[in-house]
């Protein structure tokens, strides 16, 4: 570990993460509290994290940690009266690791417990891997220079048809890393066909840091009650390029949370080029955890480029915008049609609505400060005539209010 706690140039190490503590005494004051030992220590080094979300999913009233990140599964850390336990491999889902972007939280098929999509690379990209044949990175200074060296391996097949684990990575890419590969394999055609057994023993590997990925689908992670979830992957017009920013939002008012999409990635390497197939994208939900793609004369979202962030923003008019961000390019800005209902603000100490359909559905929606880290929703929630009755509550779950279409014409 660097001094200043870093690890520049030495990808894919694990460095810091936080719990801070907020203990301000006063307006303008800020003070925060490092007590992630304290409350929870695994999350110190807990992995390469990309997207972070305070979420209850399992149903206690209180505000739990889902974590993606890279070379990891999906992680849950279960609140247990104010420190955190890893219950990830209760879930179901610890065995799907993968490169994972994003998250969003939303009942997605109002049964009044948290569902999830969450990001990831997609299948349009060169790193492929499947059930039994992983992406995988080995890390360590090979050559003892001071320099760590990453290198990932994907599986293709021989000359044979036999599928084998190859280094992803060119020749000429490997010895700038690793000269001594120069003598190992004095041919391109020699390396070509080594398999990562044949290039690293297992003296080689000896104290290298070994991480793998088998799941690259942006998902649908539907909440099956008592810790456990099931996974499935979002429909092939998801996968075509890097999910970035996510956002739960009803489209055409029918009491199903769809979902709006953007992303893409200009910053691969040369060999894979940029990941660009993405042009945003709007999936309607169908019910019963599946989605339909809607085509761009349809629903008039398009973000093209390398689409980062999604955030809805209140009118005073009663309408809201949608807004997109593009790394190094124009905000985007959409306002959804003819809107119907009226806007209601959350009160400062809300975090949460059950909302009560004109079908008997109740669909519950979390309002803690920000949404996640590349998307984010205001503090409001629509009424209008699909809706019988909203009732709010505080992080104590205690009701502290309800509205209904009529108390607010």
């Amino acid at each position: 570990m660097s001094a200043d706690g870093c690890y520049p140039v030495s990808y894919p190490k694990t460095d810091r993460s936080y719990i801070l503590r907020n203990d301000s005494k006063g307006k303008d004051q800020p003070v925060f509290t490092d007590v992630t030992e304290q409350v929870c220590p695994e999350l110190t080094y807990i992995g390469l994290v990309s997207d972070a979300l305070w979420t209850d999913f399992n149903q206690d009233n209180q505000p739990d940690l889902l974590l993606a990140g890279e070379w990891m599964p999906l992680t849950f850390l279960q609140n247990e009266g104010g420190k955190f336990k890893n219950v990830t491999p209760q879930t179901g889902l610890a065995d799907k690791t993968g490169w994972w972007t994003s998250l969003a939280a939303a009942d997605f098929d109002n049964d009044g417990d948290m569902d999830y999509v969450a990001g990831n690379f997609g299948e349009n990209v060169y790193f492929k891997c499947r059930s039994g044949e992983p992406l995988s990175i080995y890390a360590k200074d090979f050559d003892g220079n001071g320099f760590y060296d990453p290198f990932i391996s994907c599986f293709w097949p021989d000359s044979a048809g036999t599928r084998r684990e190859y280094f992803y990575h060119s020749r000429d890419d490997v010895i700038k890393q690793l000269v001594m590969i120069r003598k190992r394999f004095n041919t391109y055609g020699a390396l070509g066909e080594a398999t990562m057994q044949d290039v690293f023993k297992p003296d080689d590997l000896k104290g290298a840091q070994i991480m793998q990925a088998n799941w690259m689908f942006s998902s649908f992670v539907e909440n099956l009650g008592g810790g456990r979830f099931q996974i499935s992957a979002l429909p092939v017009e998801a996968q075509i390029a890097p999910v970035q920013g996510m956002m739960p939002y009803d489209i055409d008012q029918d009491g199903l949370l769809d979902l709006l999409l953007v992303g893409n990635d200009y910053g691969m390497e040369l060999i894979q080029g940029r990941a660009d197939a993405f042009c945003g994208l709007v999936l309607k939900n169908m019910g019963q955890g599946k989605f339909k793609t809607l085509d761009l004369e349809e629903s008039h979202f398009y973000v093209p480029y390398d689409a980062r962030a999604l955030a809805r923003v209140n009118l005073a008019n009663q309408r809201e915008l949608i807004l997109a961000t593009q790394h190094r390019g124009p905000l985007k800005v959409f306002s959804p049609r003819s809107l119907p209902g009226t806007m209601v603000p959350l009160q400062a100490n809300e975090v949460k609505a059950v909302i009560t359909l004109q079908n008997g559905s109740k669909r519950t929606q979390e309002y803690y400060r920000g949404s996640t880290f590349l998307s984010q929703d205001s503090r409001s929630v629509r009424l209008h005539e699909g809706i019988s009755n909203i009732a709010f509550f505080d992080r104590n779950n205690k009701e502290t209010r309800s509205v209904s279409p009529n108390m607010v014409r």
